[in-house]
C-alpha cells in the first residue's frame, strides 16, 4: 500500500520544514511506500526544504491559492491513501499506524479517518485534519480535495459532512496530528490569516456551505485523479 501526503505551502518555509521533519521522524522507522509531494507558492526557502526530504514539487512563482494548491499536489500523488497536509501541523508519534489500522478495520478500506488536531473533538464538532483513500474521494468527492466552489473555508466541513451523513466516517482520536493554527494560540497571527479576515471568507464560504448542503452537495467540477 502507497501512502501519499500532499502539502500546500507559501511564506511559512520554517514551519513548513518543521511539518517535514515531524512526518519523517514518525514515519521512517515504520515500512510504508510513502509519497510526498507538495505544491508551494512563491516561496524559494520552503523549495529548498523540500528539495533537502526529496519532495516532489510544483512550484508556482505567483500565489494560486491554498485550494488550488492542494488539488495541484492531490493531481501529483500515486498512492492508494491519501493524506492531505498544511505547513502548519505536526505529526504525532503512531498518527499514521492508528488511522490506517481504523481506516482498515473500521471503515472496510473505504471512507474518511478524521485525526485529532488537538483542538476539536471530530465527533462533535469538526476533524480539521483527516486520511482517506483514492476509490472514495474519486466516488464521492468526485476526485478533488478541495471543492473549487470555497474561497478558502469548509473544505474540512464539506468532507466531514458528507462523510458522516454516508457512515463512512471515523474519528481516531489517538491519530494525532496537531494543528498549529493562529485560533488556537499556537502561532502568531500572519498575512495569510489578515487576507481571509479582510476578504470575508468565512461569511462567503459558510453561505456557500449551507447552499451546498441543502442541495446534497452536488459535483460541478471534474476528476483530477
Amino acid at each position: 500500500m502507497k501512502v501519499s501526503v500532499f502539502f500546500a505551502s507559501s511564506g511559512r518555509a520554517e514551519m513548513f520544514n518543521k511539518a517535514l521533519l515531524s512526518l519523517y521522524d514518525t514515519t521512517q522507522r515504520y515500512v510504508y511506500d510513502l509519497d510526498v509531494v507538495a505544491a508551494i507558492d512563491a516561496d524559494p526557502k520552503a523549495w529548498d526544504f523540500a528539495s533537502e526530504f526529496g519532495v516532489r514539487c510544483w512550484y508556482s512563482s505567483v500565489r494560486r491559492g491554498a485550494l488550488q494548491a492542494w488539488n495541484d499536489a492531490l493531481s501529483m500523488t500515486n498512492g492508494n491513501i491519501l493524506v492531505p497536509a498544511g505547513d502548519d501541523q505536526l505529526f504525532h508519534d503512531g498518527w499514521l499506524e492508528y488511522a490506517l489500522e481504523s481506516h482498515k478495520n473500521i471503515l472496510d478500506g473505504y471512507g474518511v479517518v478524521g485525526m485529532n488536531d488537538l483542538a476539536y473533538d471530530g465527533n462533535k464538532q469538526l476533524a480539521t485534519m483527516f486520511l482517506f483513500d483514492r476509490k472514495y474521494c474519486k466516488e464521492v468527492m468526485g476526485g478533488v480535495f478541495a471543492p473549487p466552489v470555497y474561497k478558502y473555508y469548509n473544505v474540512d466541513s464539506e468532507w466531514n459532512e458528507k462523510a458522516k451523513s454516508l457512515g463512512r466516517f471515523y474519528w481516531d482520536e489517538r491519530s494525532i496530528v496537531e494543528h498549529l493554527h493562529s485560533a488556537h494560540g499556537k502561532r502568531p497571527i500572519d498575512e495569510h490569516d489578515l487576507n481571509r479576515q479582510e476578504s470575508k471568507w468565512m461569511e462567503i464560504d459558510n453561505r456557500i456551505f449551507e447552499e451546498r448542503k441543502a442541495n446534497n452537495f452536488p459535483i460541478m467540477w471534474h476528476s483530477i485523479i
